[in-house]
């Protein structure tokens, strides 16, 4: 359970980062 909640927290955290600087390199 814990496994799958670090993996979650992961993944969200990697899409707010991927979104920033996403979104700085393409303005």
């Amino acid at each position: 359970m814990a496994n799958f909640i670090i993996a979650l927290l992961t993944a969200l955290i990697g899409g707010l980062i991927g979104t920033y600087f996403g979104a700085r390199f393409l303005n």
